[in-house]
């Protein structure tokens, strides 16, 4: 009997580990599927990136020079984007058409982002895609000094469950209500989620992330590709206004089409801003 015990324990002890593995791997098909976009070409066309010096920001830049952009890295610390910046043309093909420019651009001032503004306007280039990557992790209550909350000014890139709600509603609706507006210009506007575990509870989130993120988190490059999708694919022209998830239109809150909502978010943003 200890001898049919003990080896029912070597082989159980065998086969948990590779239980394990296969359920990690299936749940991370799930959580985190591989993603894909097909390549366009984009000579002639210029995007700039917020946060493009680092994380799906850097992974974007480098995807979008690959395929021929002028891609503007907007980060706040230049030398740090320089250095992004030459890994980016290092990787390209000789024969890439791709071009990265850095700029400085802080998000904590209204001043630094006028003065963006301003530069892009006097260099005669024509936008074609803005991607509004750049995020803040939580912290404690911080103001900049326009006088605004750290995270509203700068969007919050991952934060406690209620907070973290809050501002990715924020994104939705502010995205929505911006492609209403200027959709009759040609302009189409898209909310992006890159892929974060958002439907399991504070406490679970915490205590799975911990064990389980360096097997089922997605690397920048696949964090990229939804938002390079939004930018680029052609399945999307004329067709703004939408949550786009895993590479493809996904189903919004209903509380993100509240059109009430989108009115006052977009009235008070005009007010702090003072436009």
């Amino acid at each position: 009997m200890r001898n049919q015990a003990a080896l029912a324990m070597s082989a159980l002890q065998l086969f948990t580990p590779a239980m394990l593995a296969v359920g990690i791997f299936l749940l991370k098909s799930i959580i985190s599927p591989t993603l894909g976009v097909v390549p366009v070409d984009m000579t002639g066309q210029v995007v700039i990136v917020t946060g493009g010096n680092s994380g799906c920001g850097l992974e974007t830049v480098r995807m979008l020079a690959g395929w021929n952009a002028t891609v503007i890295m907007a980060c706040r610390d230049e030398k740090r984007g320089e250095m992004a910046a030459k890994d980016v043309r290092s990787s390209l093909s000789p024969s890439s058409k791709g071009e990265v420019l850095v700029w400085k651009l802080d998000l904590e001032s209204f001043d630094s982002i006028r003065t963006f503004a301003q530069k892009f306007r006097a260099s005669g280039m024509q936008l074609n895609v803005l991607i509004n990557n750049a995020g803040v992790r939580y912290h404690a209550l911080e103001i900049t000094q326009d006088g605004i909350e750290l995270h509203y000014q700068r969007r919050m890139k991952e934060s406690v469950e209620g907070v973290y709600g809050d501002t990715k509603l924020m994104q939705v609706v502010i995205s929505r209500e911006m492609d209403r507006r200027l959709s009759e210009y040609g302009i189409n506007s898209y909310a992006v989620h890159p892929g974060e575990i958002s439907h399991l509870s504070a406490i679970m989130l915490q205590t799975f992330l911990v064990l389980t993120r360096p097997l089922l988190a997605r690397d920048p490059m696949q964090g990229a590709m939804t938002q390079v999708y939004a930018a680029t694919s052609r399945e999307l022209e004329g067709r703004g206004g939408l949550y786009l998830d895993n590479c493809k239109v996904a189903t919004a809150s209903t509380l993100s089409q509240d059109a009430a909502l989108a009115k006052w978010l977009w009235n008070t943003s005009m007010d702090l801003i003072s436009v």
